[in-house]
């Protein structure tokens, strides 16, 4: 609702915002293709991955299928933030294997972005390379991480775990090579260890599914077994726990898929990588990395930021990246006559500056 004591400058136009809920997607999509403005149904919201016309940078408009019904679709908006699924390096069964290095980067290179992004998101997204987006364009990138890229290739994930102990002749692959020298397994990865783990995913949309389903093909081809396990998000958001000791069924969950990072402006990664933080429910620690995340908060200049993002490209931190597609928020179907705001690049919308042309 308006407020009439607001005294700023920017008023809003609109008399009030009605926000509506959909137990999926594809309930919103039902509701959209009533038709907009007038017939009491949406008048501003997403469509569907699955239903999104191919990108096309030059009209992005161009194969709207809710174009009969009312609906324009607005230029993609990229938030600053990072897409990932977390790994519980506390959990007894698979942390071990969690941090070892060479893990994490066969892992990641089992996960084929651009694949996701063309089939799942139509092409509306980008991927994900590091801790730091490299889009939208702003943020301090080292010379290192503005020319680095995340590798897809799960035979170069099936040689890396070969080339540490691990017989990957068949999926899931076992640890025969226990112990900390080269070519074992690594801390406290016992022999006998299978290469799989259970991950909990959102329930209620088709494109989540799709994607998490790409992901647990393409590792099983490095010899990687992942136990998908569909939940609602309210469900999966009791698991977001880091490990206790007095509270041991926090240690229960291995690995989720839950959202992303969006950056306040100053995107250090503390308060999300720092030991012992509340975001940290990876109960991820690495004393170096606890040293530059304290000097990206101490020191000026991009040094120690650089410093900081050239270190994490290397260390054991127990995320995967997962391509970053469109905001919905920001880059949705709207009903025409509606103007809406560009958005921001933390996900925001300036209501105020929505208004009616006829």
């Amino acid at each position: 609702m308006k407020n009439a004591s607001y005294s700023g400058t920017d008023k809003p136009y609109l008399d009030e915002i009605d926000v509506n809920t959909y137990t999926s997607d594809t309930a919103e999509y039902a509701a959209m293709k009533a038709g907009a403005k007038g017939s009491g149904s949406v008048d501003v919201g997403y469509i569907p991955s699955q239903d999104l016309p191919k990108y096309n940078a030059s009209n992005v408009d161009a194969g709207n299928p809710l174009t009969k019904a009312g609906y324009y679709l607005t230029s993609p908006q990229y938030t600053d933030e990072f897409s990932y699924y977390y790994l519980n390096d506390a959990n007894t069964s698979v942390g071990a294997m969690f941090k070892q290095p060479y893990f994490i980067k066969a892992l990641q290179d089992t996960v084929d972005q651009q694949g996701i992004i063309n089939g799942v998101a139509k092409g509306w997204g980008y991927q994900t390379n590091s801790l730091i987006p490299n889009l939208p364009t702003g943020n301090v990138l080292s010379p290192t991480l503005k020319s680095y890229t995340a590798t897809y290739s799960t035979s170069q994930a099936k040689s890396i775990l070969a080339a540490n102990g691990w017989d990957t002749s068949t999926t899931p692959a076992t640890c025969t090579k226990p112990g900390t020298g080269s070519g074992e397994c690594g801390a406290g990865v016992k022999a006998g260890q299978k290469a799989q783990f259970n991950f909990l995913y959102g329930t209620g949309g088709q494109s989540v599914l799709t994607e998490v389903q790409a992901l647990k093909s393409d590792a099983a081809q490095a010899g990687i077994d992942i136990n998908l396990q569909g939940q609602t998000y309210d469900a999966i958001s009791n698991y977001m726990v880091a490990c206790s000791a007095s509270e041991p069924s926090g240690c229960q969950w291995q690995a989720i898929q839950y959202g992303s990072w969006i950056y306040s402006p100053d995107p250090t990664g503390d308060g999300f990588l720092a030991t012992g933080s509340g975001n940290n429910i990876m109960s991820f620690s690495d004393s170096k990395m606890d040293q530059l995340i304290y000097n990206t908060t101490t020191q000026s200049g991009d040094a120690a930021m650089e410093a900081y993002e050239d270190y994490s490209l290397t260390a054991a931190v127990p995320l995967i990246f997962t391509p970053n597609f469109s905001n919905s928020m920001v880059s949705p179907e709207v009903a025409n006559g509606l103007v809406v705001d560009k958005g921001s690049a933390f996900a925001d919308s300036d209501f105020e500056a929505w208004y009616w042309t006829k």
